[in-house]
């Protein structure tokens, strides 16, 4: 590409500076990489505005404000709610929320007009920084007079009150646009422990093949098992190590129910690739989308069964569909673990036998089972770990609940090495197989269930396997 770039140089569609970012080999300076930040958000926040305006111009009853992303960090300090990614996916929810309220704010407090900075908000803001300055230059004792942006620091003020510097007390001020009723009440909210986390399903898209082209000799313990194509020999010239599955369907063959992905190749023939394979089948669904969400059955007996949530991957593979909510109690030590904060021995048992109790509840499978039974049964280990090694074993756990991480849990230890010294728990079984990997075959049980939501998660159908086959059979 570099003669190319030269060429765009020389005939003017390029700046040199433009040239030299292209061709770099070397890492940017610490200067260049702020620029690059400061421009990419100048862009966003272009974008932010427009698509606002977009909003405003298509829409007749609705009003569409732009809302800087410092804001919803000021809200979360605000509220004291931080955003710990490794617990849930709640926090999506509750940037929302904030963005939404702030976004309420800003329009109920009229410091916005037709898109534009109101004279409201710029008599609030001088007021502020007037404010800001006189007491600063009073009292240098107190530190920054407000944490926070103008906006949020208002939401501060009416909840919190001002504070004096010459009696130290804080006083009231009146705000007829947020009062500590609507804090509690925003708090209630962040707490709900039961918030609808739906996933877009989609077709898998992309190349067919498996983008790493292994030579005939092989990659470690990586073979070629797909031809590049029907006249090259893999055994001359390599190939692929695995197809690339768009889709999957959902048959019975010879009264054993499974799932079976549809490679991408196959997308046109995907009856003709059925048919080559298990002859006898009958298509019981004849497209699962990527992301399908099921509760799969741990056992053949429905009343013995227990069930895992689940969504339907390609290739064989499941992913977690379940969102780890913990106690207030539990959250609070979370949330000081994550911003680094002091926690005390009992503390950070309690997190661990939490963790400890979700895992055997919900991760329901024999292999699963495996895995809680090889912590259980060496749990005094971790109280004899130092803190930083508690810290990786709790948040080993969550990284294997996540519902966000791509498989279900291949994890072979829990814990990590603190200061060289390997600390937590090995989980890998006799035979090698990590012990969270759940190993699909493809097979459902009659029992088994298919959760039909609406994008918003509202509305769901929940249809066993045996009901889909019937609509078939009545068909």
């Amino acid at each position: 590409m570099k003669p190319l770039w030269l060429r765009m140089k020389d005939q003017g569609f390029i700046s040199k500076r433009k040239f030299e970012n292209l061709t770099r080999r070397g890492d940017f300076s610490e200067q260049q990489k702020e620029r690059f930040i400061a421009r990419a958000l100048v862009e966003t926040r272009q974008i932010i505005v427009n698509v606002s305006s977009l909003i405003d111009s298509h829409f007749n009853h609705t009003k569409a404000v732009a809302v800087k992303s410092n804001m919803t960090t000021d809200m979360r300090h605000y509220t004291k709610v931080p955003k710990n990614r490794d617990i849930n996916d709640y926090h999506h929810a509750h940037d929302a929320l904030f963005v939404a309220t702030v976004g309420q704010y800003i329009e109920n407090k009229g410091f916005m007009k037709a898109g534009k900075l109101s004279d409201s908000v710029g008599n609030e803001y001088n007021r502020y920084t007037k404010k800001w300055i006189e007491t600063a230059r009073k009292n240098t004792n107190y530190g920054r007079v407000n944490p926070f942006g103008f906006v949020v620091g208002s939401m501060q003020t009416a909840t919190r009150g001002k504070l004096d510097y010459e009696t130290g007390e804080l006083k009231v001020v009146k705000n007829n646009y947020w009062s500590k009723d609507d804090l509690d009440y925003l708090l209630k909210v962040v707490s709900y422990k039961k918030i609808l986390v739906t996933t877009k399903l989609q077709d898998n898209k992309g190349a067919m093949y498996d983008a790493n082209l292994i030579s005939a000799k092989g990659s470690g313990k990586k073979k070629a098992q797909l031809q590049i194509s029907k006249s090259k020999n893999i055994d001359l010239y390599g190939g692929f190590n695995k197809l690339q599955n768009e889709y999957s369907v959902l048959i019975l063959n010879h009264d054993e129910y499974r799932w079976l992905s549809i490679p991408m190749y196959a997308r046109n023939s995907s009856e003709q690739y059925l048919h080559d394979k298990y002859p006898d089948a009958k298509v019981i669904l004849n497209h699962i989308l990527v992301g399908q969400p099921i509760l799969l059955s741990n056992s053949s007996d429905p009343q013995k069964s227990k069930f895992a949530s689940l969504r339907i991957a390609t290739g064989g593979d499941y992913h977690n569909n379940f969102e780890f909510v913990p106690s207030v109690d539990v959250k609070k030590i979370l949330d000081n673990i994550y911003l680094n904060h002091s926690v005390t021995d009992d503390e950070y048992k309690k997190v661990f036998e939490s963790l400890l109790a979700t895992l055997h509840d919900k991760f329901v499978f024999g292999i699963h089972q495996v895995m809680y039974n090889k912590i259980f049964d060496n749990k005094y280990l971790f109280d004899k770990m130092p803190d930083e090694a508690k810290r990786n074993v709790i948040n080993s756990l969550l990284k294997f609940m996540n519902i966000s991480k791509n498989q279900l849990g291949a994890v072979g230890k829990i814990g990590g090495k603190v200061n060289g010294v390997l600390y937590g728990f090995k989980t890998e079984t006799e035979k090698g197989t990590s012990a969270g990997q759940l190993i699909s075959n493809g097979k459902m049980q009659p029992h088994d269930i298919f959760i039909f939501q609406s994008p918003t998660g509202i509305f769901e159908r929940r249809v066993t396997v045996a009901e889909l086959a019937n609509v078939i059979k009545d068909e």
